[in-house]
């Protein structure tokens, strides 16, 4: 589960606000994500399709030569909590099915439903942060929170 990098502030954004891109940290915090998503070899690369989220991804998913999966449900503007419960439990099937690592990136206000659905507390996390979901036959058996840089 990964909270996008930092993007430029809302308050000096004029436009769109699903437009609002990555800051120059934000950019770092996207490739230092590249080594750690490699070592759990995640294949599927689930997202809001906020240009913050996809810039957040990009670069591992140019790494590895996946393609983003834009995933409407976990937006500011369309997430509710069945949307989002459907959007969690369907990538713990699959993991489960396909044995393939996964990571959803979304924001800040839909982070909670993510976790809720996962039956975890919200950790609060910064932009950029991720929790590392350890499962074991769709349960969660464990779990890692990994810093930005």
């Amino acid at each position: 589960v990964q909270r996008h990098a930092r993007a430029r502030a809302r308050s000096t954004w004029r436009g769109d606000d699903r437009e609002r891109p990555l800051q120059q940290v934000g950019r770092s915090q996207a490739f230092d994500l590249v080594p750690v998503l490699a070592a759990y070899d995640v294949r599927r690369l689930a997202t809001s399709p906020a240009v913050r989220c996809l810039e957040t991804l990009t670069p591992y998913a140019e790494t590895i030569g996946a393609d983003l999966e834009l995933v409407e449900e976990v937006t500011e503007e369309a997430a509710t909590e069945g949307a989002v419960t459907k959007v969690v439990t369907g990538l713990v099937e699959d993991l489960h099915t396909t044995r393939r690592g996964a990571v959803l990136c979304t924001h800040r206000p839909v982070l909670p439903l993510v976790f809720e659905a996962l039956g975890l507390d919200d950790p609060a996390l910064a932009p950029g942060e991720m929790v590392v979901v350890h499962l074991r036959k769709g349960r969660v058996v464990a779990t890692e929170r990994h810093l930005p840089h």
